[in-house]
């Protein structure tokens, strides 16, 4: 099973690694690429914790030299794998939610609600869930800070263009809205839709799915929990399915 792989640096590599670990080819192709913005120490002034909706959030803190000043604060982070990242950067009180940011939402409602202080939501350029303005209406104020930007890649590399074209690709894996939109618009750019109808679509969540364009004839699977590792099972799946390596 041959597995074009979308997300960010680094990201892009490590999750390579684990499906070549699995017995699976894969190639790279982020699609998006990462540029941190440096935060200063007085935008926690008044908070009583973070959101973290992504590992970029955190490498954001790192970069700016902040984590010391975040530690005593509650960090909510989006899922397992960026609650770990948390770990890994020494910060203490963490509580992970289920893998996408509408999930956080009756997590911190349940916990936060009462608490003196705002949140920062330590967001992206992008959002594709609002969710300040979703918490505001449980009566948990947000102020949302930027700080990272994502940039759109323009086009494919062209040894991916041409594995597709000769179909030595299975499968594409795509993490956010934002990729499987970006993926679109380039196979209409490359002008390869027939060929990206013959691959499948390995898809996070159904939010992600829902930005390629509708299609009867292509295949597209969603992850049984949004997370890296439901991703990772299901190209195994695929792979028993078509009985390929």
């Amino acid at each position: 099973m041959h597995v074009l792989v979308t997300r960010p640096e680094p990201e892009a590599w490590q999750t390579k690694s684990q499906i070549e670990d699995r017995g699976h080819k894969a190639t790279c192709a982020p699609l998006l690429e990462m540029t941190f913005n440096e935060i200063s120490p007085d935008a926690f002034d008044g908070a009583s914790g973070v959101i973290a909706t992504s590992k970029n959030a955190l490498r954001s803190l790192a970069l700016s030299g902040l984590t010391d000043r975040v530690n005593p604060l509650q960090v909510y982070a989006v899922g397992e794998a960026t609650a770990a990242f948390a770990e890994d950067l020494k910060l203490r009180n963490i509580t992970a939610g289920r893998g996408t940011a509408a999930d956080l939402v009756p997590i911190i409602a349940e916990r936060h609600a009462k608490r003196p202080g705002h949140l920062i939501h330590l967001a992206g350029d992008h959002l594709a869930f609002d969710l300040a303005g979703t918490l505001a209406a449980q009566n948990v104020k947000v102020a949302v800070l930027t700080v990272y930007c994502s940039i759109a890649a323009d086009r494919l590399p062209p040894g991916v263009v041409g594995a597709l074209k000769t179909g030595q690709i299975d499968v594409v894996s795509l993490m956010s809205p934002r990729s499987a939109q970006i993926w679109a618009d380039l196979a209409a750019k490359h002008g390869i839709q027939a060929e990206m109808n013959k691959v499948i679509h390995v898809c996070l969540s159904e939010a992600v799915a829902a930005r390629l364009p509708a299609n009867s004839q292509r295949r597209t699977e969603i992850a049984v929990q949004p997370n890296g590792q439901e991703m990772l099972a299901l190209i195994d799946d695929l792979a028993a399915q078509f009985g390929r390596k």
